[in-house]
């Protein structure tokens, strides 16, 4: 007999998982389930040993067996349920932790995107000429850049930060009119190009 809810119940359940691909967690959903674990465990191995000490022994051992036997399928049934359900929820919460951590990191190197255009934005300013090279690429990108090399390993890996850290193949700007500084705005044209890609990929990856 088929257990299935109906009337107001079939209502209930509608209203409270209307698009559920997973069974909803009602009663009849457990009933069903139990059920199955159950009846293969009473086919299964369970009856062999007591089935045998039914045919040497007379009817009370024998009752006594398979009540015993009853009890352990029970019991066994029922954390069979338990454990299917509690590794389902263990694999759910694992890849809600690696979503979240994901978008974590990637509002992080957005956050450090929006750094380096104020750094680009500053460099292209008449009075940056001022300052030396060492003062634009030691001491204000090379650790902005560092610190996004840092979370592109963390989220995607240290081969994809390597892919950062080593640009091959850059754009470069030579010519009298180019401020001694040219390299760094250089790279910041780059990685701002690269990273608006990189988040881009990354944002629907984990979009679901």
């Amino acid at each position: 007999m088929e257990l299935t809810p109906s009337g107001p119940l079939r209502l209930l359940r509608r209203r409270r998982y209307p698009r559920c691909m997973a069974p909803a967690p009602t009663i009849w959903t457990f009933l069903r389930t139990f059920r199955e674990h159950l009846f293969a465990l009473m086919s299964g191995g369970l009856s062999v040993p007591f089935a045998a000490a039914a045919a040497y022994y007379d009817s009370l051992p024998a009752k006594v067996g398979f009540t015993l036997l009853a009890i352990t399928a029970l019991t066994v049934a029922a954390y069979s349920v338990w454990r299917t359900e509690r590794e389902a929820l263990i694999k759910a919460e694992a890849k809600i932790d690696r979503r979240a951590i994901a978008l974590r990191l990637l509002g992080e190197i957005g956050t450090l995107r929006t750094q380096l255009v104020a750094l680009r934005i500053e460099m292209e300013r008449p009075e940056a000429t001022q300052k030396s090279f060492d003062h634009w690429h030691d001491e204000r990108f090379m650790p902005l850049d560092e610190e996004i090399g840092n979370k592109i390993a963390e989220l995607a890996g240290p081969g994809e930060a390597e892919l950062h850290r080593n640009r091959g193949n850059m754009t470069r700007r030579f010519g009298e009119w180019c401020p001694p500084h040219q390299l760094v705005i250089d790279l910041c044209i780059f990685d701002l190009d690269r990273l608006a890609a990189f988040i881009r990929h990354y944002s629907s990856k984990f979009a679901t």
